[in-house]
């Protein structure tokens, strides 16, 4: 007879699958190879936020359409909030790249340390957590916006008058660039 119902998530990028609707923490870290068990912290993904599940803690993987896990050696969680969001993390440092995944943020957005003076947060940077206090993080429409020319990168004001010169080649006219595709 075969398998009635083969339920899958995620653990750190890999597929894994499972019989079995409900899963502890402790199972997801074992099937994963995660061993031992109780030397990871393991985070759900869901919903544009992040929660860590216990060891003995169950999940019903039929109440995620995609579940999503991530593992990180060692016992600490790191607590923050992403656009008012509640987010717990296993590191002490936060990439940029992970902060627009996993809470679903537009690229186009720049993301704010609000916790820090709404320092502005490169889109290849990172936040150190596990200072005083809860660190806050917001999107934001971009104030400025970098424009490639020729190559060169230029960050101009996002809503303001200002007139971009583009430079061309002095060798390349419109009619030497027409006769290549002729």
């Amino acid at each position: 007879m075969p398998d009635v119902t083969n339920f899958t998530y995620k653990l750190d990028g890999r597929v894994i699958a499972t019989n079995d609707a409900i899963i502890s923490g402790r199972e997801v870290r074992t099937i994963g190879g995660l061993n031992p068990a109780s030397g990871y912290i393991l985070i759900q993904i869901a919903d544009g936020s992040t929660r860590s599940i216990g060891l003995e803690e169950p999940t019903d993987l039929r109440q995620m359409p995609q579940p999503e896990f991530l593992s990180f050696e060692g016992d600490r969680t790191f607590s923050l909030t992403v656009n008012e969001r509640g987010w717990e993390w296993g590191a002490a440092k936060l990439s940029a790249a992970d902060i627009y995944r996993y809470a679903s943020i537009d690229e186009e957005l720049e993301l704010i340390l609000d916790s820090a003076g709404d320092a502005v947060i490169p889109a290849d940077g990172e936040v150190t957590l596990g200072g005083q206090g809860v660190e806050r993080i917001r999107s934001r429409e971009a104030k400025t916006v970098v424009i490639k020319v020729t190559g060169d990168r230029i960050r101009c004001p996002r809503k303001s008058s200002a007139i971009v010169r583009l430079h061309f080649s002095p060798t390349l006219t419109p009619t030497s660039r027409n006769s290549s595709t002729r």
